[in-house]
């Protein structure tokens, strides 16, 4: 291999100059130990890299600070995982990951799961050590590949004041399982390479241990402790990255999912659901809180104009009286979003009525007594049925002006929030915490409030979209 053969090389992969400046290193180191020195000056030698001591200098704290890599073949593999399309191209799931960007331009969650996964099983086929600084490498080369996409979504460094990194691909290979089957295939077979590895083990190894050795406290702590709930709360934080890798890549069901974290089980377990939906989705977790009565003044405006069957009308007048109280009242007017966002057909032949789904979106008990036996026959449907779990609430009341208490229940997990606003979080959030679905029947609402207020679905849902655009442009001239 020449050196025009190299730079046509690198002109097809998406590769930056540190690595073009590493190949020819590394090709020239093994051309000598195998007894096939160059011949002219076809490729960079060392001596004229030694020419300029700023990129030895550069060279060599590049390899102590980033690059596990001793081996020239180590280097090729190296390049290989800092090609994403190459990487990409070997698999169908790769595959389907560029069709879908060429046809959307943008990743949808999926997608971005699906490309994560197949970056760590090509380190893991490659022997390629997944450090910090190869995680930002890679992170750039994904922006390069696609330009829509966020380099921080899959590799965030830790700053000051922030204990954690975060990211899909950080999150990803922090997992035990993988880092330790990863060492236990590449432990060294002699003392002497031993030796060798630890004398040059990195911080960045050796920060990864430390913070295994804390998750493991952090888990066997959790597992076995219910109080304080601060100490609680702050090792659901710890552990949330390797959490959030075991809720999404497994085929466990949910009541397995609970008992390897059981503290989903306990009285303010949503509190934990919001810690990991935050890590999911950045930012996002007090969206529906902070902005549901900003919602709630130009729907109403809206549902005064355009509501047409007899018993959403009804409901509407119950709700400008004075003595509803606002939780009544919140329920009332997402309950009319069914008139407004018309359930579609489940099946052929059964299309839901507006009463149906505003009844699925809202079980509606008279007295607390009734709430025991009403989640234990939502659970033999469930059983009877063989049917998916999704969460629902359930509200108390002599009627849905007069409502008092409010229920999530989710295969076991039942919570008692404040307020029915919180329920709505509470259901959006585990919904997509444990990648569960919507009830079929008032599936189109559920969508619509996580839209608007928590996170931007990707644009597969025609229908629900050219309602969308609908309600924000009645919104506008209301």
């Amino acid at each position: 291999m020449e050196r025009h053969d190299i730079e046509v090389l690198f002109s097809k992969v998406n590769l930056d100059f540190r690595e073009y400046i590493l190949f020819k290193d590394g090709l020239l180191n093994w051309r000598i130990s195998q007894g096939k020195p160059l011949s002219g000056p076809s490729l960079v030698d060392r001596d004229t890299l030694s020419m300029s001591k700023s990129v030895t200098s550069w060279l060599d704290n590049l390899n102590q600070s980033s690059s596990p890599l001793t081996s020239s073949s180590e280097t090729l593999n190296l390049i290989d995982v800092l090609n994403i399309e190459s990487v990409l191209q070997k698999t169908i799931k790769g595959q389907i990951i560029i069709e879908f960007y060429k046809k959307n331009n943008i990743l949808d969650n999926k997608c971005q799961k699906d490309l994560v996964q197949c970056i760590v099983d090509e380190c893991l086929n490659k022997r390629v050590v997944l450090n910090y600084k190869l995680m930002q490498q890679i992170s750039e080369s994904i922006v390069r590949l696609f330009p829509t996409e966020k380099k921080e979504t899959y590799y965030m460094p830790r700053k000051q004041g922030s204990k954690n990194r975060t990211g899909k691909l950080h999150s990803k290979w922090a997992n035990s399982k993988i880092r330790i089957k990863f060492v236990k295939r590449t432990k060294p077979s002699s003392t002497a390479s031993t030796s060798h590895k630890e004398g040059n083990t990195s911080d960045s190894d050796k920060d990864n241990r430390d913070e295994d050795d804390e998750l493991d406290q952090c888990i066997v702590w959790l597992a076995n402790h219910v109080a304080p709930w601060e100490t609680v709360l702050d090792n659901w934080k710890k552990t949330s990255n390797l959490r959030i890798k075991s809720l999404k890549n497994n085929d466990k069901s949910l009541g397995e999912l609970l008992k390897d974290w059981p503290r989903y089980n306990d009285e303010l377990g949503y509190s934990l659901i919001d810690i990991d939906f935050d890590q999911i989705y950045p930012n996002k977790s007090n969206c529906l809180l902070s902005q549901y009565h900003i919602f709630v003044e130009k729907i109403e405006k809206l549902y005064a104009l355009e509501l047409n069957d007899k018993h959403s009308k009804q409901l509407l007048e119950k709700i400008k009286n004075e003595n509803v109280n606002k939780d009544s009242k919140d329920c009332v007017i997402a309950l009319l979003l069914h008139a407004v966002l018309k359930p579609h057909r489940i099946k052929s032949g059964v299309k839901p009525t507006i009463e149906d789904a505003q009844s699925d979106f809202i079980l509606h008990v008279l007295n607390i007594n009734d709430v025991v036996p009403k989640l234990n026959t939502l659970r033999d449907e469930h059983l009877k049925n063989k049917s998916t779990v999704q969460p629902r609430i359930i509200a108390v009341g002599l009627d849905l002006t007069q409502l008092t208490d409010f229920f999530v229940y989710c295969d076991g997990i039942k919570y008692k929030p404040a307020t029915f606003i919180k329920c709505i979080d509470i259901v959006i959030k585990l919904t997509y915490v444990f990648d569960l679905k919507f009830s079929a029947t008032s599936k189109l609402v559920w969508l619509f409030l996580s839209n608007i207020f928590l996170i931007c679905l990707p644009n597969n849902f025609l229908k629900l979209q050219i309602s969308l655009t609908a309600l924000k442009i009645k919104n506008k001239n209301v």
